[in-house]
């Protein structure tokens, strides 16, 4: 009953509790409270996902980040002692959890917002009414994407020329393209997110932080799915363009959130809708995004702050290695795409 079934008559009471989750369905957002490959696999993709199985917490290599950890559940504690705000929740998220990604010169993390179409839904269905609102802007409390490189930027080892802040402006501006890269329109900054982070206070609603991550994460999965197929003009639609290669449809996002002191982690992917989920019906979309929870654990001890510490450290380290080196190789054919328009 937690999923939408369009059709179905339900009763009040259940609409009133399941709302705010069917209205994701109908935009094809679905959340999964476990993770399992079964469900991935069967879809001719694979995803990659952070594990603590071959992680030693005694190892001498993992001091450091026992020491970040024992600073991370002091802050914590101190913030549910004295009742803090969401502020203070994000801002320790900031410097104990992604400062490490912060640092990174291949990583641009910013509060960045991104631009959506609303989609309005039926008050009692829950299902889209086929009606758009003009363009919503949102605003993450943490979004994680790839740096990028001016032209002077040439001697710099790390600078990478796929990822050029003028050619990929040059990418959505173009009429041929409009890949966009960057959700912040007309920026070509914090380009193609992996990571999204939303924060609430022990004042706020933990599945409104879920809702708020799952809903950006969806938007920075279709830029994924843009970018991976093959650059053939934009009046061909993006299911009638074949992916550039095989694996290109393996795209995926992390979505984080935490309330209080209790945080999950996210791994999301994108695919067509299946007849189980009403693909077909009349009110739903053709695409749907699915979240599976990898993680989720209290943060007031040594020992749960390190384990969060060691997946988003791995997070990271995929983010500058894996997924930067699918980005840069799927923009290969953009850019020689767009040259040969100009």
């Amino acid at each position: 009953k937690r999923y939408l079934r369009p059709g179905e008559s339900m009763p009040l009471g259940l609409n009133e509790r399941y709302r705010n989750d069917w209205c994701l369905n109908a935009e094809g957002i679905y959340y999964r409270h476990h993770f399992s490959h079964r469900w991935v696999e069967g879809f001719e993709r694979k995803l990659w996902v952070p594990s603590l199985a071959n992680v030693d917490w005694n190892h001498e290599t993992e001091s450091t980040r026992r020491r970040r950890a024992n600073t991370f559940v002091k802050h914590a504690l101190d913030n549910e002692k004295w009742n803090k705000s969401e502020y203070a929740w994000e801002a320790d998220a900031w410097s104990d959890v992604f400062g490490q990604m912060r640092e990174d010169p291949l990583i641009a993390g910013n509060k960045h917002e991104y631009y959506t179409v609303g989609q309005k839904k039926h008050p009692v269905s829950c299902l889209l009414t086929g009606e758009s609102t003009r363009g919503i802007k949102r605003i993450p409390d943490a979004t994680f994407g790839l740096a990028t490189f001016d032209v002077q930027d040439g001697q710099n080892p790390l600078a990478c020329d796929e990822l050029d802040r003028d050619k990929l402006k040059a990418l959505a501006l173009h009429p041929e393209t409009e890949l966009i890269s960057d959700p912040k329109l007309g920026d070509a900054n914090l380009v193609f997110p992996f990571a999204v982070y939303e924060a609430k206070g022990w004042n706020g609603d933990a599945r409104v932080a879920r809702y708020q991550a799952c809903s950006a994460g969806a938007v920075y999965l279709d830029m994924l799915d843009a970018l991976a197929r093959h650059p053939f003009p934009i009046d061909i639609p993006d299911f009638g363009r074949p992916y550039q290669a095989l694996g290109s449809q393996n795209t995926q996002v992390f979505a984080l959130t935490s309330f209080g002191a209790h945080w999950h982690i996210l791994v999301g992917y994108r695919r067509n809708r299946l007849e189980r989920e009403h693909a077909g019906t009349n009110g739903v979309s053709k695409t749907v995004y699915v979240f599976q929870r990898v993680w989720s654990g209290r943060v007031v001890t040594e020992r749960s702050a390190w384990e969060l510490l060691s997946l988003v450290d791995q997070i990271h380290q995929w983010g500058v290695n894996q997924f930067r080196t699918f980005v840069t190789r799927h923009l290969k054919a953009w850019h020689e795409f767009c040259s040969e328009c100009y």
